[in-house]
């Protein structure tokens, strides 16, 4: 099975392959593993065998990768200010009950989302502070976590976004 050939087998089954604005091929929608027939791993093997082929060939004809039905999804992969896996493996060395430990994460995240939201508003000029203060912010909620301050750890959280928009007026 060739290149083309994987692209228009992944297409038969609704599944887009395109390129992703860092260059990496994507796929959308990708069904659960557990969901995956037999026939899609099939074609996963092969597309995993000739991946640099289809790649090249999305890249030289972005017509096979039908870009127009991705335009809402076109890559959804978001860097975000804070590292989450830090935090996660800082909210995974000093657990606490699933519930809290579950709802701290989905704090982190929300506030991460919210801050790469401000970073995307500021002014080109303001962006490497913006990155600076969201290590400095990642290191102190850390610490906050590692010390079983969770409410310190929010508090820095929460904070973030709106002091990402104050660097806007300095």
């Amino acid at each position: 099975m060739d290149a083309s050939e994987i692209v228009q087998k992944f297409n038969q089954l609704g599944i887009r392959l395109f390129l992703g604005r860092d260059g990496n091929l994507r796929a959308r929608p990708l069904p659960p593993r557990d969901a995956l027939s037999d026939e899609l791993r099939e074609l996963l093997r092969f597309l995993r065998q000739r991946e640099c082929e289809v790649v090249q060939l999305l890249s030289e004809r972005p017509d096979m990768s039908n870009a127009a039905d991705m335009s809402n999804t076109a890559d959804m992969s978001v860097t975000l200010p804070l590292n989450l896996v830090r935090i996660a493996d800082a909210v995974a060395a000093n657990p606490r009950s699933p519930i809290l430990t579950d709802m701290a994460l989905a704090v982190f995240v929300r506030h991460a989302i919210e801050a790469q939201r401000t970073i995307e508003r500021l002014p080109a000029a303001a962006k490497a502070e913006a990155l600076a203060h969201c290590r400095e912010a990642e290191n102190r909620i850390v610490a906050a976590i590692t010390g079983r301050d969770y409410q310190e750890a929010y508090a820095l959280a929460s904070a973030l976004p709106g002091e990402l928009a104050a660097l806007t007026l300095q």
